[in-house]
């Protein structure tokens, strides 16, 4: 028999261990030298006072992996096991069971962030990815909560991983896609929140609405939708409709920041289109300083009809986007004003709207770019003048951004000319 004071040299928590070690024991005269203990290899987890009784098989075909567990300690770690283990099926009577859609990496991974803490604090979004869903298909509860808790934290740490670039959009996509499937509630309201506010607020890139690829726009699409549908809202605490939009809960659902039905085929891809084409439109606002007009000509009447020109410089007349939080043009104004008595006529380049009110100025419903005057009174403001008097359209320029350089049709008998545009750059943008 080993010595007392030979296990206390080693240490009384672990008497095990010490019959591995070589000792020279002095509380015994027979003993001289030194005594060596048969060495036992105790792996972790392993409890050596009773009898594995359980075979759980891993995998299938050539993959296929036997492992042995204790039952109680494996019923405690999973609803779905404890079922089959308590109930009058064949699993009960052999003792064995069978998980042929978990390999026996995943499995091994499994069992780990269960069993230790240290692996817990290891834990990365990408392993919770591997095993979350196996998680909850076998109802290991507290596998589940892990998962939730640790992707929860990463969805709300994206703001700040867009600070240095180390935001991943491809992860972003794959872990919301994996947190939908797993019914990680928290998870997915932390992460539905986020690419709302990305998808309806259009900012300079990377990390804005034009973020997602199509194809990652189409893996993420059945969450958005889920997420969106009036029976689930409650479920993720999520309502991105204000009361006034008419949503009733079930049917509108749109993107607020393009008007686009999400819940029709081609969503990503039309989206992924049109945000493109707004950064492009907004990067060459920046770039443009003013426009110049060429060859334009009217008559207007100060008693007497003259003719005069509109040539010159027409500037930008920006207006903040409530939709995209960002600014665009639609307008140009000319600085020269032709003034007859105590009224002036100031002259724009501007984009009018199909069923536009008249206080707009929009005439017999042409939407697109127009030239156009305005007759103020003194001292009145030009926004609050007269309705506009078109006097040149741009056909089929509903669509444009900027107006046409050239092909303007004369709208009103009092237009004269050939007018041409030219962009007039910044320096440096």
């Amino acid at each position: 028999a080993l010595p007392l004071d030979a296990i206390d040299a080693i240490g009384s928590d672990d008497p095990i261990a010490a019959q591995s070690q070589n000792y020279s024991s002095k509380s015994c005269p027979k003993c001289r030298g030194t005594m060596t203990a048969p060495k036992v290899e105790k792996k972790f987890g392993q409890i050596r006072s009773c009898s594995t009784d359980l075979s759980v098989i891993l995998g299938q075909g050539e993959d296929e992996v036997t492992k042995w567990y204790h039952s109680q300690t494996l019923a405690c770690k999973s609803k779905y096991i404890d079922a089959m283990l308590s109930t009058p099926m064949k699993e009960k009577a052999e003792k064995v069971l069978t998980f042929p859609d978990i390999t026996l990496e995943v499995w091994d991974e499994m069992m780990r962030f269960l069993d230790s803490p240290v692996a817990v604090l290891r834990m990365t979004p990408r392993d919770a990815l591997r095993v979350a869903v196996f998680y909850d298909k076998y109802e290991f509860v507290e596998g589940t909560k892990l998962c939730d808790l640790l992707l929860t934290d990463y969805f709300r740490s994206l703001e700040k991983m867009e600070s240095d670039y180390s935001m991943d959009a491809n992860l972003y996509v794959d872990a919301m896609s994996i947190a939908h499937e797993a019914n990680l509630v928290d998870a997915v309201t932390a992460g539905i929140h986020y690419i709302w506010d990305k998808m309806r607020c259009l900012i300079s890139p990377p990390y804005g609405s034009n973020m997602l690829t199509e194809k990652q726009m189409d893996k993420l699409l059945p969450v958005l939708l889920d997420a969106l549908s009036g029976e689930n809202r409650s479920r993720y605490g999520f309502h991105p409709f204000p009361p006034d939009s008419g949503d009733d809960g079930t049917n509108n659902i749109y993107n607020i920041h393009l008007g686009l039905p999400i819940d029709e085929p081609g969503f990503s891809k039309i989206f992924t289109a049109r945000t493109t084409h707004k950064l492009e439109a907004d990067l060459l606002l920046r770039c443009i300083s003013h426009i110049e007009l060429t060859g334009a000509e009217c008559e207007i009447d100060v008693g007497t009809p003259v003719s005069v020109s509109l040539d010159g410089e027409f500037n930008k007349k920006t207006e903040r986007d409530v939709s995209t939080l960002r600014e665009k043009c639609e307008k140009y104004e000319s600085p020269k004003k032709h003034r007859r008595g105590d009224s002036k006529n100031i002259f724009y380049i501007e984009k009018t709207r199909e069923g536009s009110s008249d206080d707009k100025g929009v005439k017999d419903g042409f939407d697109g770019w127009v030239i156009s005057t305005r007759h103020a009174r003194r001292g009145q403001n030009n926004e609050s003048a007269h309705p506009d008097k078109i006097l040149w359209i741009a056909p089929c320029s509903s669509n444009l951004n900027f107006p046409p350089q050239n092909g303007w049709k004369p709208f009103d008998p009092k237009a004269k000319g050939n007018p041409k545009i030219k962009y007039i750059l910044n320096k440096e943008v």
